[in-house]
């Protein structure tokens, strides 16, 4: 089985693309090219001031001080961001992107979910030591923002993703640490009503999950706690069933042209002893292989808390797009570059493994 190469890309981190367009990031800016990098443009730019929009042009500086572009998403005609404190939204006219709300606790949402009618939902991440209540927020326009639904104090410790079901035209909401604070939770009707699927162990923890279908659910573990796993849920039944064992937790995982991808970080514990990050990826999310596994840069493991863990996290991407871009952190050799990988050469290579 010959593993496909992966691509280097031009200095940038790719956070969405298009059929024909790549949107990438350096410092506090946005620019537009194609698949080919053969020009950029500028899409626009975040002024979070002079003194820290110069600290997020460097990576070292970016990495301790968490600054920059977290998350980019096609929003109506425009597009929305996460940078650290805010939620920002860009203004076309002007070409800058302007904080839109900042009223919620935590450095930052992990992610946002855009649903296909156009609204927008994050969940408060934040330490939570007391455990107080934790707060879902809601966007109908991208300027305006209300709290869609309350978690009740202890009952979770923070929200780790939401995610879209189109099988079940509803929304799942992932929630940690704790074998009890731990859940897959679901509504269907705005959050009127909101039903957790949990075994009350850390299976149930999970940052990014993808619906295969209406009863099934793929879901890979984020836990320091016990081995790693990634698992298919049964909706119906409540059970999990693991497919998978991982070297670390997982935070990221995608799937697109008929192809699914997931990633390991370097979470240290008594269990996730490993200072590799892995890549994985399946054609049917049962039978996976190991796609690239590298090493973390000189920073010791200790002081991630600083720098942040060594990850590669992909980038927003179409149904049927031709690559599957990823952004390296902390990785050794590549921390701050976009890899890239032909998803054709990827399937080949699983067609071969698996057939």
């Amino acid at each position: 089985m010959k593993k496909p190469r992966f691509e280097v890309l031009p200095k940038g981190k790719v956070l969405l693309t298009t059929s024909d367009a790549v949107f990438l990031v350096r410092g506090n800016t946005v620019y537009k090219t194609d698949h080919k990098f053969r020009a950029r443009e500028l899409s626009g730019s975040f002024d979070c001031g002079w003194f820290w929009n110069s600290l997020a042009k460097f990576r070292w500086t970016s990495r301790l001080a968490r600054l920059g572009f977290h998350g980019l998403y096609a929003y109506r005609s425009t597009f929305v961001g996460i940078q650290k404190g805010h939620i920002v939204l860009l203004d076309k006219a002007s070409g800058k992107f302007v904080s839109v709300f900042s009223d919620f606790r935590g450095s930052r949402p992990l992610s946002l979910l855009i649903t296909p009618g156009n609204e927008i939902y994050f969940g408060e991440y934040f330490g939570n030591a007391e455990r107080a209540e934790v707060h879902i927020y809601k966007s109908v326009n991208g300027n305006d923002w209300i709290k869609a639904y309350t978690f009740e104090p202890g009952a979770v410790r923070h929200i780790h993703g939401m995610v879209w079901d189109a099988y079940k035209q509803g929304i799942w909401v992932l929630t940690g640490d704790s074998n009890q604070e731990s859940g897959l939770w679901f509504t269907d009707d705005d959050f009127k009503t909101l039903r957790k699927y949990s075994d009350n162990s850390q299976k149930s923890r999970a940052v990014e999950i993808v619906p295969i279908s209406e009863d099934k659910l793929l879901v890979p573990m984020d836990t320091p706690l016990t081995q790693n796993q990634v698992n298919w849920f049964d909706v119906e039944t409540g059970s999990f069933s693991s497919v998978l064992e991982v070297e670390g937790s997982v935070f990221h995982i995608i799937e697109t042209s008929g192809l699914y991808c997931l990633s390991t970080v370097t979470e240290p514990s008594e269990v996730n002893k490993t200072k590799k990050v892995y890549l994985y990826v399946s054609l049917d999310g049962r039978n996976w292989a190991k796609l690239l596994s590298i090493e973390k840069d000189f920073v010791p493991v200790r002081h991630q808390k600083y720098f942040g863990y060594a990850e590669i996290s992909f980038a927003q991407t179409p149904s049927d797009t031709e690559y599957i871009y990823a952004h390296a952190r902390a990785i050794r050799g590549h921390d701050g570059r976009t890899l890239r990988w032909k998803v054709s050469e990827v399937k080949q290579m699983l067609n071969d493994k698996f057939s």
